[in-house]
């Protein structure tokens, strides 16, 4: 969710010129008219109730035998209602997009907060960042011989570029990989993605989701795997294997290493420490229940629906680009549609909660997000800076509708310029005849 500056500078100094302006007026019409001081009122409030209850009476009394007092006090009661619908406030929204990629960061108090539950028939999971597992079962690899001696291996992922896959050693199986992923407080996810294309040599349809977990260094993310009893293919880049006694250009190795494990245990969990790169191959959307493989209600902070375009060398020279494929929004009552492309902007809060995600495999393909929050203002447009849509909410919307709304400011607005040309015209023949 994009957030920049709406309002400028001149249009503040406006504002606040306008309310110095209002309240030094009710502090003159409130000494000249009500015929007491501020202090002395209070003075009275606490030390002498009787006296002021007698000329809050009597002030009353002349303010309403007087029609101009009763005029000016119109005005400011239609000053104070044009005022309330034009200032705008937070005020919830809600909406449904389709997006093609996300990022949010997890702030909910639920520590090991499930997020991708229980994806079922995984054809391969691939794992990149720093790690270290270790393994129990057999092991067969032409590269290294003497692997196909042990049944307990340790594998190092020394660095951020390093990578394990597991997927099963036969294709053509029906895969038994089951994963859970879940999320520690202040976890930044990056770069969400769901992605579908046809393999032509393979004659399959491939889909894949993405994600980069970013934490802190005092809490790990939680990655768990049911791996079955079948034959699976452990694919390592960038790797350590320390049971074995290999030189130290081949103990970490640039190269690919392929092992043929079979386990002897059903469940593998992998803490995840601070960034880390999924990489998950799904199997067919419409033969698995995949509007349960994310668990939604995420407090959330810092959503963003747009990538950003970089060049490395100028911070200037950076390109925003929306991921919104299609969407609607909806705040005080009036809806709105986003089209591809468009921009989403709102001011502080945003979003802040993801009520649900899931994949959305038909046209347009993504994600699709159901997200609620809170903000001053909504703006859509192609570009951020040019907003064509504007919705804003003021503390009216919180209790009568847009078209009531509307009459009033419109009743008030007409109001107030008769009254004002009335006090005038009344103040100009007293000055005559004077």
């Amino acid at each position: 969710m994009m957030k920049f500056p709406i309002i400028k500078f001149y249009t503040y100094c406006f504002w606040i010129i306008y309310a110095i302006s209002f309240c030094i007026w009710l502090a003159i019409i409130a000494y000249l008219w009500l015929g007491f001081k501020l202090i002395e009122g209070i003075k009275w409030v606490f030390f002498n109730q009787k006296i002021l209850a007698i000329i809050m009476i009597k002030s009353i009394k002349n303010i309403f035998l007087n029609p101009q007092k009763i005029g000016i006090l119109l005005i400011l009661l239609f000053t104070v209602i044009i005022l309330l619908a034009i200032f705008p406030v937070n005020h919830n929204f809600e909406g449904q997009l389709i997006v093609q990629e996300m990022n949010f960061t997890y702030v909910g108090n639920n520590s090991n907060k499930l997020f991708l539950n229980s994806i079922r028939g995984i054809n391969q999971i691939s794992v990149r960042g720093t790690q270290t597992l270790t393994l129990t079962g057999k092991f067969a690899s032409k590269t290294y011989p003497q692997l196909n001696k042990l049944n307990k291996l340790t594998i190092e992922l020394p660095n951020e570029k390093s990578n394990l896959s597991i997927s099963p050693a036969n294709p053509q199986e029906t895969s038994q990989i089951e994963m859970e992923l879940r999320l520690q407080p202040n976890t930044t996810v990056k770069g969400l993605n769901y992605n579908s294309y046809d393999d032509k040599k393979h004659k399959v349809k491939v889909n894949y989701l993405s994600l980069s977990l970013q934490t802190e260094k005092t809490a790990a993310n939680l990655l768990q795997m049911q791996l079955g009893d079948q034959f699976l293919k452990l694919q390592l880049e960038d790797y350590r294997l320390p049971n074995l006694k290999l030189p130290t250009n081949s103990n970490n190795s640039d190269s690919e290493l392929e092992v043929i494990f079979k386990p002897d245990i059903q469940e593998l969990r992998l803490p995840l420490p601070q960034t880390t790169d999924l990489l998950i191959d799904l199997p067919e959307p419409t033969t698995r229940e995949y509007s349960q493989w994310f668990r939604g209600d995420l407090a959330v902070k810092n959503v963003q629906f747009y990538q950003i375009e970089k060049t490395g060398v100028d911070v200037k020279d950076d390109l925003f680009n929306s991921t919104i494929l299609a969407g609607q929004i909806r705040m005080a009552g009036q809806e709105h549609k986003i089209e591809k492309n468009q921009f989403l902007i709102t001011e502080e809060p945003g979003v802040k909660l993801l009520r649900n995600i899931q994949i959305h495999p038909e046209s347009p393909q993504g994600l699709e997000v159901r997200i609620a929050g809170e903000t001053k203002r909504l703006q859509i447009g192609l570009d951020a800076r040019f907003p064509v849509v504007t919705t804003q909410a003021t503390l009216l919307d919180k209790f009568l509708a847009r078209d009531t709304i509307i009459a009033l400011i419109s009743f008030s607005a007409a109001s107030f310029s008769y009254l004002l040309y009335w006090l005038l015209e009344q103040w100009t023949k007293s000055n005559q005849k004077s």
